[in-house]
């Protein structure tokens, strides 16, 4: 593999050589480990060349100790949602994105033709959330999402008909603030246009309070969602409620932790 650029340019400055250790450690490991773990390693491998020729330092340093454990047989999970600073708008879908893609790794990797599709798919999940961060919604983020969803739909199928969004809840509240409901009406909007289609609301409470007040919070939650959409021509068949209280956090904290990212109803519109 060619010198990466990043540590080419960083040469000449020697306190920050120390951000080329896992650049400048790939240079000098084989890609191998298990055959899955290969793809993987292979996968980042080539984004973390991607980002040195962008001069992305951190990306580039970040996505090469993700091939150097994956050449060392370690685990290697997909970004976490918290890892990157993701703009609200798209944090639903690509939390959604990332559950499927759990689900999938623990499902489908037996058998050994699944390992390749599996690898790249977590890899073009990284490259989308990265370049989501960065604010580049329309061209790489946009392609890495794309590959994403063709890996995705070629393994388990229909992944790119469901739609996800979220809404957030103050501290201790059950109330429907104004963005809140400007994400029903949007929800609300494609279930009137798609008379196939339902939506699946998941209350979820932060980790702050008793975990049996908790699971109540979050249901009720869901309910204040599933009452917006009903005033706005949705009926309540058409919305199937979980509480998962303090069990599904988008970002993970210890026990009694406020956090407004946690406050939250999942949104999913899917088929019946």
């Amino acid at each position: 593999m060619r010198k990466l650029a990043t540590c080419l340019m960083l040469a000449s400055i020697p306190f920050l050589m120390a951000a080329c250790h896992s650049v400048d450690a790939l240079e000098n490991t084989p890609i191998e480990g298990t055959q899955y773990n290969h793809f993987l390693g292979r996968g980042y491998e080539s984004i973390s060349v991607v980002e040195s020729d962008l001069f992305d330092h951190r990306d580039a340093e970040y996505f090469a100790g993700k091939a150097l454990m994956a050449a060392n047989n370690r685990y290697v999970e997909p970004t976490l949602i918290e890892e990157r600073d993701v703009p609200q708008a798209q944090m639903a879908e690509l939390a959604h994105a990332r559950s499927l893609l759990v689900t999938a790794i623990t499902t489908l990797r037996e058998p050994p033709e699944n390992w390749e599709p599996l690898a790249e798919a977590q890899v073009m999940f990284d490259c989308w959330i990265e370049n989501v961060e960065e604010g580049d919604t329309t061209e790489r983020a946009m392609q890495c999402r794309d590959n994403f969803l063709r890996v995705m739909d070629a393994l388990s199928g229909g992944v790119a008909v469901s739609q996800a969004f979220m809404v957030f809840f103050d501290f201790n509240d059950s109330t429907l603030g104004k963005n809140a409901l400007a994400t029903a009406s949007v929800v609300a909007r494609v279930l009137k246009d798609n008379p196939g289609l339902k939506v699946v609301l998941t209350g979820n409470a932060d980790t702050s309070g008793p975990e049996t007040y908790n699971d109540g919070l979050s249901l009720r939650r869901a309910k204040a969602v599933q009452a917006a959409l009903l005033k706005m021509g949705i009926p309540t068949d058409r919305a199937e409620l979980y509480a998962e209280g303090e069990h599904n956090l988008l970002v993970e904290t210890p026990d009694n932790t406020k956090e407004p990212r946690n406050r939250r109803v999942d949104i999913l519109v899917t088929k019946r």
